[in-house]
């Protein structure tokens, strides 16, 4: 596998139900090590954010644009 590549602008990822098998995967994976530095780090899953569901959703947003990043061609 490539290494990880940040998203920094460009085209956004498509709709979670046309990406592929394998960027799916690695939505998954970049999102759980998302979550476990936010857990090292803070001691607990909400960080920085006001709840845990809007952590959530920034780490998984995260998640999504870095590995759209990593497969586009």
């Amino acid at each position: 596998m490539k290494p990880i590549i940040a998203w920094s602008g460009g085209t956004c990822p498509a709709k979670l139900s046309q990406i592929s098998k394998e960027e799916r995967e690695l939505v998954s994976l970049l999102f759980y090590e998302s979550m476990c530095a936010v857990w090292v780090y803070w001691g607990d899953y909400v960080g920085m954010c006001p709840t845990l569901l809007e952590s959530a959703r920034v780490h998984y947003r995260r998640a999504r644009y870095d590995a759209h990043a990593t497969m586009r061609p």
